[in-house]
This record gives structure tokens, C-alpha cells and sequence, in this order.
């Protein structure tokens, strides 16, 4: 695929970091000084090309010059690289339908999902086969403060984040609509505006879907709706699977953080998930409730090899590995069962400062536990359907 840089100086620093990292995504780089000389190229039967415009100095193209100029030229892909960008001209970009924006930060990953995107965009125009199928796995919590959230988002961004070869594209969808803490935990901005689909959630399409994404520098995208008041009974089934539907299209992986409240549509999601993972606080009440969450999905006919039992913030022994206790452990017999130590000043610490912990400090002993559960989710197995159940 060839890769066009919109910029005079092919020696800046900047400019060649970016044409490194195409080459190693196999792109043929060139160089144009402008975007006349592109539009110029382009009408002598240029082929499609990825083409990258850094917002750097001397150049003073703005994202809506790249909007309009990628309705026009709709074979190539345009990508505007700057550290920031407003709200409308983010929309104005995403809109053309042959745009994008990625930061400085994000370049590495964003560039190789793109470039992903791409190329499946023209297996498809060839007929090719479509891909594997799609793997949804929930996270249930027993009650707020269980970690659930965080061991969602970690277990996001080990996937996404993983060696060369191993990496995957992960989308991690917060359920709770009124006060969603993930983009708080990794210090990023949510997108998802409800509103736009509250009355008519047919529109959502993949250029909204683009705006509503939050994208993390390790390649998670998360959907997270800011902080509100909005009345929970607002928010219809056909809202939430209007949404999760665009997602299992876009994702080879779709992560829920479904709250502890039970919503309308709660059920038919976990149902309907290729794994739910049940966690937890390694304590008797914790316990207690765990239990009932397990017979709860019994009765959604969730059976014991979909389900795996994460046990939050585990007391660490001296010697390595978590304190049990047989009576606790007895009580989840029969089912998957993994074990995640406590690291209070770490995990405060991260929340404190916006990092993942996995990204901090790997090697940690929480981080381990938690790559451990995020092997099993890797190895979940799809099930045979396209989308979540519409449950009446």
C-alpha cells in the first residue's frame, strides 16, 4: 500500500519518525511538499494511498482543509497527526468518511489500525472471506468498589498492548451511563454522547462510532459516557444494542463493565456473552454475594465453562502468591477460579496519576495475576451468533 506525507521537509525529525513507522507496516513512503501538489497528483490517477498530514510548522493546513480535501478524494485515507484537536474539527474529519486524527503519543498503533482497517476494507471490495468471528466477554461485579472496572480496563489494555503477534484490537464498553469512572482511572476524555442515540439509535453508524471512541496510547478503545444525571430508564434496550452491535462488527474482542445494578437489558447481555466474568473481594460477605451472582446465571442459562470467578484483592503472603482461606474456596467449587493480590499504594498511586498499572510496572505481582486473567479471556472461544439477543 503506498503512503503519502504531506510536508517540505522530509529531514525533520518528526516527519521521518512517521515515515519509519509506515515502512515498517510495509507502506512505499513518498513525500509531497503541499496539499496543491496532492491535488495535483491525484488527478493525474495517483492509486489509493494512506495520507499522513502532521500538524507541524511550516505547514498551516487545518483539519477542515483535510476534510474537505478527503470528500474530494475519497480513494485515499487521510490522517491528521497533532497533539490536540477541537470537537468540531474532530466530527468535520470523521464525517468525510476518509478521515481520521491520531496523536503524537498514539502514532505506533494508530497507524497499524488504520492501515488494518484498510486492508480489510479492500478484501472485502475483492470478495475476500470475512474474518473470524467476534468474542464478547463480561465483567460482573458483585458490588461497587470490587475492582471490577479495573480489572476490566487492565485486562483491555494486556490485550491490546501485548507482544508483536499477540496484540489485539480490544474495544472496552463502561455500562454505567451515569458515572463511569474508566477514563478517570487512565486520565482521557469520554466520548459517548447518549444523547445522539436516545431517540433514534438506527443512525448510529461507523463515522458516529469514530466520535464516540476514546483511544488509549496502548491501543485500547474504550466507549465511556461522561458523568451525567441522565435517567437511567431513558436508555432503551435498542439504544445499548444499537451500540454493542456496531462494536461486534468493528472488534475481533468487546469487553462490558456491566454495573451491579441490573438494567432491562443486563440480562440478555450476560446471556449472551461468550464468557462472563464474575468478580469479587476475597472476603465472606464478598463471597456471599459472589455465589448469588453465580446462581443468577445459572438461571440465564450461563453454564460453569463460560464463567470464570475473578477474586479481587487478595491478602499477599510473604513467600509470593495470595493467603487462602479453604472455606471461602470452598464455596466457588466447581468453577474457574483465578486470584488477584491486593497492591493498594500501587493501584492508588496509578489511579492518582492516570497510568495503567500493567503499563507502570509489569513485573508487579498484581499485574502478573492479572495477565494470567487476561490469557484465559485471549483463549475465549465465539460463539455461534452475530450480536446480542434482542430481549422484549
Amino acid at each position: 500500500m503506498n503512503a503519502l506525507i504531506v510536508h517540505p521537509h522530509s529531514t525533520d525529525g518528526k516527519v521521518a519518525l512517521l515515515a519509519h513507522l509506515l515502512e515498517r507496516l510495509h507502506h512505499a513512503v513518498q513525500y509531497v511538499d503541499n496539499l496543491d501538489e496532492l491535488s495535483k497528483q491525484a488527478s493525474s490517477g495517483t492509486n489509493p494511498a494512506i495520507v499522513v498530514i502532521p500538524n507541524l510548522p511550516p505547514l498551516t493546513t487545518t483539519p477542515r482543509q483535510i476534510a474537505g480535501l478527503a470528500e474530494t478524494l475519497n480513494r485515499h485515507f487521510f490522517v491528521y497527526v497533532s497533539d490536540d484537536i477541537s470537537s468540531d474539527d474532530y466530527k468535520a474529519l470523521i464525517r468525510s468518511g476518509s478521515a481520521e486524527w491520531v496523536t503524537w503519543k498514539s502514532a505506533v498503533t494508530e497507524l497499524a489500525d488504520i492501515t488494518r482497517r484498510r486492508g480489510e476494507q479492500n478484501g472485502a471490495k475483492s470478495g475476500a472471506a470475512a474474518g473470524p468471528p467476534h468474542a464478547v466477554v463480561s465483567f460482573v461485579g458483585t458490588v461497587g468498589g470490587g475492582g471490577n472496572t479495573t480489572l476490566a480496563m487492565e485486562t483491555g489494555i494486556a490485550l491490546a498492548s501485548g507482544k508483536a503477534g499477540e496484540r489485539m484490537k480490544v474495544a472496552l464498553v463502561d455500562l454505567d451511563f451515569q458515572r463511569s469512572v474508566v477514563c478517570d482511572y487512565l486520565d482521557v476524555q469520554p466520548r459517548l454522547d447518549l444523547q445522539e442515540l436516545l431517540h433514534n439509535p438506527e443512525r448510529l453508524d461507523e463515522y458516529l462510532l469514530d466520535i464516540f471512541t476514546t483511544k488509549h496510547p496502548s491501543g485500547l478503545d474504550i466507549f465511556a459516557a461522561p458523568p451525567s444525571n441522565i435517567a437511567l430508564d431513558s436508555v432503551q434496550p435498542t439504544v445499548v444494542y444499537a451500540l454493542l452491535d456496531q462494536l461486534f462488527e468493528r472488534y475481533p474482542l468487546v469487553l462490558l463493565d456491566v454495573p451491579a445494578m441490573w438494567m432491562p437489558w443486563t440480562g440478555a447481555i450476560i446471556s449472551n456473552s461468550d464468557e462472563v466474568v464474575v468478580t469479587g473481594r476475597y472476603s465472606v460477605p464478598a463471597i456471599k454475594q459472589i455465589v448469588y451472582n453465580l446462581r443468577g446465571l445459572e438461571e440465564l442459562k450461563v453454564s460453569k465453562e463460560r464463567t470464570l470467578v475473578v477474586v479481587n484483592h487478595c491478602e499477599r503472603k510473604l513467600i509470593g502468591g495470595v493467603a487462602r482461606n479453604q472455606e471461602m474456596d470452598g464455596a466457588l467449587t466447581g468453577f474457574r477460579v483465578e486470584y488477584v493480590q491486593a497492591d493498594v499504594p500501587f493501584a492508588t498511586e496509578c489511579v492518582n496519576t492516570g497510568e495503567s498499572m500493567l503499563q507502570k510496572s509489569p513485573v508487579r505481582g498484581v499485574c502478573r495475576d492479572i495477565k494470567r486473567v487476561a490469557k484465559l479471556v485471549s483463549a475465549v472461544t465465539p460463539r455461534s451468533h452475530a450480536a446480542v439477543a434482542k430481549a422484549s
